[in-house]
């Protein structure tokens, strides 16, 4: 009877038990460092799309204050129309609709009695599907400018800046 209960050495294997053990930890293993690239990608993600906000924001506060800084003959207060000094259209900075051929902020020139609005920016600057927006305005009294452009995506604000220009003609 003490013969049963004896056992075998066997240096060929693992037990159960070992094999068990190995398994949990390589799937804690496994677990931690997929949790991890997933940390890293939404951290990448979110620095991409921040980066691309401010050029896309950067960009648009550089060709709207050219427009209004030789902006002329200034009519209006709240989104005031100007002949640009540009291409000495009469225009105004109005927001795209959001279809694909009106993105974003848009020039609207009158020209006769129709108005045309052009986008001011190309489709290939706003990537992934950030989308800028202005809204401006002009004090006659300080003879400036003053004009928000927001950078959104989804309808959520990504970037946001307010610049004031001064028109040299003015």
């Amino acid at each position: 009877m003490k013969y049963l209960f004896k056992r075998k050495m066997n240096s060929k294997g693992f037990t159960l038990s070992e094999t068990l053990a190995s398994v949990l930890i390589l799937i804690l293993v496994v677990t931690i460092i997929g949790g991890g690239i997933v940390v890293v990608k939404n951290a990448y993600q979110r620095i991409t799309l921040k980066a691309n906000a401010q050029v896309l924001i950067s960009t648009a506060i550089t060709k709207v204050s050219d427009e209004l800084k030789f902006a002329e003959d200034i009519e209006g207060t709240d989104t005031p129309t100007f002949v640009s000094g540009n291409n000495s259209y009469k225009m105004s900075f109005v927001n795209g609709d959001g279809t694909t051929d009106n993105l974003g902020i848009m020039e609207a020139y009158a020209t006769g009695d129709n108005t045309q609005n052009i986008q001011l920016l190309s489709t290939k600057t706003m990537t992934d599907g950030l989308v800028p927006s202005i809204t401006y305005d002009y004090s006659s009294d300080d003879k400036l400018f003053t004009a928000t452009i927001e950078v959104k995506k989804d309808g959520t604000t990504v970037s946001k800046q307010t610049i004031t220009v001064r028109p040299l003609n003015e």
